[in-house]
Order: C-alpha cells, then structure tokens, then sequence
C-alpha cells in the first residue's frame, strides 16, 4: 500500500474523526442536560402550581363556609341585630362559630365584633372590644376601605385563660356585607397549619417551596445558607400571594466516582476503537481506489504524451481529470443548441393566458430565438382535449402518458406540414394541447378543420381513447392571440353539449346555438338525476318520459347521442357527491355498465333498458346499505321533518339539533353519509321542488311563492331557483305554459 497515500488519509480524516467524536459527545452531553433541565422545570411549574391551588382551596372553602353562613343562618345573623343581655342570642352565634372549627380544621379561631355595643364574641368567651387582645386588628379593619380579602401574616394572641400567641392569616368579613355597619366576622388561620401542604416530599436541602405574602415576607423563612435556585414564581389570583420553588444548584460531585470513571472510560474507549476501524476501512477500501487511480493515471499518460511527475499525487491526477470532463462538457454545450422547451413552453403560456401581449416584431424575435417560424401575419388557435381523461390517466403510467402526448404532438406536426401550415404545439395542461397556426388567414378555415378532422381520426385508430377539438376564429395580430384562445376555450365548452370526439368549430357553434334543440332536455337530465341521488321513487317515471321524449322528437343520430352522453355525464357528476363507500360500488359496477351500453350504440330503447337495469340494481343496493346503518331511522325521521317544514325560514341544523336533541354537526355528518347529499342543498332541492309545483299550478306572484316555500326575500329565492334549475322562476313558468 502507497504509505503516502496512507498518511495523507490519516492527517486529512482523523482528526476530522476526532474532532466531530467529541462535538458530539458534547452536543448529546450538553441536550441531554438541557432537556433534563426543561422537563424538571416543567414538573417543577406543574407541582408548584398544584400546591398553590391547594392553598386557594383551602382558603376558598373558609371564605365560601363563612359566606354562606353569614347568607342564610339566622343564628348567625340574630346575635348582630340583638341588643344588649341577650344571652341566647349570643350563645347560638358562639355554637355557630364553634361548629365552624370542628367542621374545617384549618380555622384556629373565630371572633365577632358588634357595632351597637362593642362586644367582640369568640367561641367561649364575650369580652368587651376595649379589653380584647386583638383590637388594635380590629380597628384597623373598621377604619380600612380595602376589599375584603385574606390579610398578611400576623401575630394573634388568643383571649382564653390559656391562650398562646399564634402567626395567623386573617379572613375579614363585613356585616353586611356592602357597608359593615354592624359588625366584623374575623377567621384566624394558623400559618403553621398551612405548612404540610407546602412540605416537599424531598429533602429541604434539594428543594425548596416558600410562601411569600403581599409585601414580599416569606410565611417561612429558609436558612440563607440554603442558597437554592428559584425555578417558579406563580401569585395567587386569590389571596395576591407569591409561590416560590426551586432546587440546589447542580454540582458535579453529585455524581459518583465509579459514574464519572464509566462515562470517561467508555467516550475514551468509543474514540479508540472508531480511530481503529477507520483506518481498517481505509485499508480495505484502498484497493479499488488504487485501481482507479491506475486508470487516471493512463488517461493522463495519454493525454500529456507522457508520464505524470512523480510529485503527482492521486488527487491532482483526479483534478486533472476533472477539470478534462469540464472542459469537454463545456465544448460539448457550446456545439449544440440550447435547450429552450422550458422557455418556450412558459412563453407559449404567457401568451395564451393573457400574462404577456407580445407586439409583433417582438414576437418574430422570440420565434427566431425558439428556431420556430416567425409568422406573424395571422394567428389561430386549437384546443385539443383527451376525452375521458380520468380513465386514460387510470390506464396509463406517467412515462406511457408522457410518450402519448409526445407523438401526439409529433402527428400534429407532420399533419399539419403535409397541408403546409405552420403550427406551434405545446402542451398546456393535463388533458389539453394547444395548437397555434401560425401565418393563418380567414381562406384557410377549411383546410385547418380538414387537417383537424384527420387528426382527430388518426387519434381515435390508432390510440385507446378519443380527443375533442375546439377552433378559434383568425385573428390578424400576436396581440389578439388572447381572443382566439378565448374561442377555442369557448367552443371546447360545448362539447357537453355537442358530444365528445368531434372538432368544434366557434363560428358554427355560435350561429348554430339558437337552433340546437338540446338546451331544452337540460332541465330534465338535471331533475332526473337529482332525484335519482336524492332516492325519490318518482325518478323512474321522469327517465322513462325522458327518452319518450327523445323517441319522438324526431331528432338526429348525432343530437340524440350527445344528449345521451350529456344525461351519462350528468349521473357521474350527481354520484361524486355521495358518500366514498357508494361512491366506489358505482364506479365498480353501474358506471361501467352505463358506458358500455353507451359505447355500443345501436337504438335509443337498447340504451334504455342498459341505462335503467343498472341504476335500478345501484337503487336497491343503495336502498340496502342506507337501511342497515344505526343512524338510517334518525336520518328519515330528520328528512321527513324536512319534507313537512320545508316552509319554516328558519330551520337549520341548529334547529334540527334542538328538535332532535343531538349536535348540529353530527347531524350534518350523518346527513350526508345517509343521503350522500348536504343538508343545506337537500332543503333547496326541496324548496325548489315545491316552487316548481307551485309556479305550474298556481297563479301566485313570485314573492308570494317565495313565502311559500320558506325564502323571506324573493331574491335569495331567484337566485338560488336560477342555480338548481338553470332559469329564473318567471323563465320556467313561461316555458312551461308555452
């Protein structure tokens, strides 16, 4: 092995090794410590604020005792509103107060103090207020303004014969309440008793919980030795004291001998034994370097006539090779034109969507520049779309699409050169291509619906699938190309109603839109769907009178298939909306039933009876599954509370919730699942039924029929009417009477 080579390595990546080893070390040493730290401050907040809460309860169930005694005992209340020498009195309040300390063993002592004649009254002792221990407190509360709360700590001496001098929090109450112009109601809590609930369960050495009144004293003291860190400060929003924990600072001789010499030991040893196997990997896979080192070195041999100097080492020889393949590159780049399908593409784009209106010499320029033809003296544009997209993108892996649309393009191309026009072809999105004719002029109309003509037939006999074409109109300048994609658009729109796999032309379908019949069965495909999805037993007998219609309305081939299609298309469109686990039996079974028959067109009752087969078999299988859900009797009992106060203005899921006792979105959830329709757009369907029954059988004015069906403005009633039906309640009154 070339020791050189072996040294280098060392020197270059070992103490990189070394380097990276011990900066993670730290790194995983220094986050795991901050991680301890974080989630011991985070138990540290949590149990602190848990003791403080414990504190505000404690005193929260004194302060709701006394209030609530203070409201309704009428012992209580009696002994302020008594006079003088009325024992009884006196001695029920002194029970009342009594049963407080046996009843909460928090309160250390309560007093009295009546007004009228300055009686302070304890549990076993009445004294006179000038004779009591505690009447500096007291006058210092009767001449205070402040909101009653619990005081500071304090020092209370207890009136009994025995009493002892005590560090108390003091609860004040007014009698009444909102003047006190009767007397004062003190509970006395021990600040000792207070303590346990402070206490941590560790070592006070380790931990600390202080509790620090309103002016910053603390209820317990800590020797100043401790020298703990705090971790937590919370303030009551209760009493407006302050809550404090921590802990000792961490020392590094916390940790034990055997610890320290473990941890160090086994870093030490993970840095040797990676030091070792790094230059073990090294060895091992030095060989199929050398031989490519080998190789370099005759390439080079070869390109410099001669040997390499022997101060060369293995990475110049790279970097020399390197610096070859650049350089080919580079010369390789320089012979060959760029590669401009991405700017052409986004220009192409730019100019069709109206993002950039190109003038024409700067358009002659940008064709120049893309190496295309730099007509400029009239502009058409074709819009062709793969029928059935979603099924040819289900058939298709994304490389098969992407060959496809290649030759698609391609076949336009030589199509369009064997009539010498001069097109552009991009494109544009999923399922649309975009063919601009350049140099184009009105004389050209037939030969480019000619060449779209074969185009399309080639498509449908040579590929799986069929495309509609959509033709703009000439335009004579690249600022109007906007326009004529406009058309394009515009008439590939029609063919919902013109049919799949046809070229449509935009002037013919503008001249021809007032003559075409098929506008008229719009309405009827629409009810007859809907009613269909919405399960109305009705749909059957409106399919039937649908294609009667169609039998003897004397109508062409090509009119009577569109419309088939359109009444297909309308179904698949009507069932996206229901719920996935139908949604897939129909894309399983009744869709495919439904396109065949419709691909093997051969007589309107034949279609028919294929069309009506399926979607009978899809109602009772749908029928079948709605009724074995849990929810389906809450369901049809919501639908026929709909179908009965349809006219109510006011019924929502809100409403539906209250009258059915269960949450408006559960509803709306089950809805939907149910009848596969939202309810918002099942009350329209409704509402609108009910309209159209009333429009045909009545003379009433439109306002009024509003009114009728539920809708306080006529204008919400004819814009919502317009969007279901597709023409406003007057139009649809009139067409019908005509």
């Amino acid at each position: 092995m070339n020791q050189r080579w072996f040294v280098r390595q060392l020197i270059s990546y070992v103490p990189i090794f070394l380097l990276i080893t011990s900066f993670l070390a730290y790194i995983t040493f220094f986050s795991l410590t901050e991680m301890a730290k974080q989630s011991t401050e985070q138990v540290n907040e949590l149990a602190t604020e848990r003791l403080l809460q414990l504190v505000d309860y404690s005193l929260q169930d004194i302060d709701n005792l006394v209030i609530k005694d203070l409201s309704n005992n009428a012992k209580l209340i009696r002994y302020f509103y008594a006079g003088k020498n009325r024992v009884q009195e006196e001695s029920e309040a002194s029970e009342t107060i009594r049963s407080w300390t046996i009843i909460n063993p928090f309160i250390h002592s309560v007093y009295l103090y009546r007004k009228t004649d300055d009686i302070v009254l304890t549990n076993t002792l009445r004294i006179p207020l000038t004779t009591f221990t505690d009447a500096e407190f007291l006058q210092e509360q009767l001449e205070s303004n402040e909101t009653e709360t619990w005081t500071n700590p304090r020092m209370y001496h207890d009136p009994s014969f025995q009493g002892r001098t005590e560090k108390v929090v003091s609860l004040v109450k007014r009698v009444p309440f909102t003047n006190g112009e009767l007397g004062l109601l003190v509970v006395n809590v021990k600040v000792a008793s207070l303590e346990p609930i402070l206490k941590p369960s560790s070592s006070s050495n380790v931990s600390l919980i202080e509790l620090y009144d309103t002016g910053g004293q603390a209820f317990y003291p800590q020797p100043t030795e401790q020298n703990l860190k705090v971790l937590t400060e919370l303030q009551s929003s209760y009493t407006n004291w302050t809550i404090r924990s921590g802990s000792a600072p961490f020392k590094f001789a916390d940790y034990s001998d055997n610890t320290i010499i473990t941890s160090v030991s086994v870093g030490i040893l993970s840095i040797v034994v990676g030091t070792l196997w790094f230059i073990f990997a090294i060895r091992m896979n030095y060989k199929p370097i050398g031989t490519i080192m080998n190789r370099l070195k005759a390439v080079t041999l070869l390109k410099n006539d001669g040997l390499p100097s022997k101060s060369n080492h293995e990475l110049q020889i790279i970097e020399v090779a390197i610096d070859n393949l650049i350089q080919q590159s580079i010369d390789y780049e320089k012979t060959h034109e760029e590669d401009l399908m991405l700017r052409r593409r986004v220009f192409f784009h730019d100019v069709l969507q109206g993002n950039r209106i190109v003038k024409t010499e700067e358009w002659r320029a940008e064709l120049e520049h893309f190496h295309l033809p730099s007509g400029s003296n009239g502009f058409r544009i074709a819009l062709v779309e793969i029928d059935h997209y979603s099924q040819f993108s289900t058939e298709y892996h994304q490389r098969d699409k992407n060959l496809l649309k290649f030759a698609m393009g391609n076949v336009a191309r030589e199509m369009a050169a064997s009539v010498k026009l001069s097109i552009w072809v991009e494109w544009l999105e999923g399922s649309h291509m975009g063919i601009l004719f350049l140099d184009d002029n009105p004389d050209h109309t037939s030969v480019v619906i000619d060449m779209l003509e074969r185009y399309r037939e080639w498509v449908q006999q040579h590929l799986k699938y069929t495309v509609t074409i959509g033709l703009g109109n000439s335009v004579d300048a690249s600022e109007h190309i906007l326009v004529a994609y406009g058309q394009a658009e515009e008439a590939l729109e029609k063919k919902i109603i013109s049919g799949a796999n046809q070229v449509i032309v935009y002037e013919q379908v503008i001249n021809d839109a007032l003559h075409a019949p098929i506008h008229e069965f719009l309405v009827e495909i629409r009810e007859v769907t809907r009613m269909y999805r919405m399960g109305e037993p009705q749909w059957e007998d409106v399919f039937n009178e649908l294609f009667r219609a169609l039998r003897v309305g004397n109508m062409s081939k090509d009119d009577t298939i569109t419309i088939v299609n359109l009444l297909l298309n309308t179904f698949y469109r009507e069932m996206m909306e229901l719920p996935e686990e139908y949604l897939h039996l129909w894309k399983k079974e009744t869709m495919p039933i439904m396109n065949d028959a419709f691909a093997e067109f051969e007589s309107l009752d034949k279609v028919r009876t294929s069309f009506l087969a399926a979607l009978c078999s899809f109602e009772a299988q749908l029928r079948a599954s709605r009724e074995a859900k849990q929810y389906a009797p809450i369901v049809e009992q919501i639908r026929s509370y709909i179908d009965e106060h349809y006219t109510n203005p006011d019924i929502s899921l809100t409403h539906l919730g209250e009258v059915f006792h269960t949450n408006p979105k559960y509803i709306s959830f089950i809805f939907k699942e149910q009848l596969g329709v939202k309810f918002v757009n099942y009350l329209t369907d409704v509402r609108v039924e009910q309209a159209k029954r009333l429009l045909l059988s009545t003379d009433d004015l439109i306002p009024d029929i509003a009114a009728q069906v539920g809708y306080v403005h006529a204008v919400s009633f004819n814009r919502v009417f317009k969007k279901v039906v597709g023409m406003t309640p007057g139009g649809y009154r009139n067409r019908n009477d005509k």
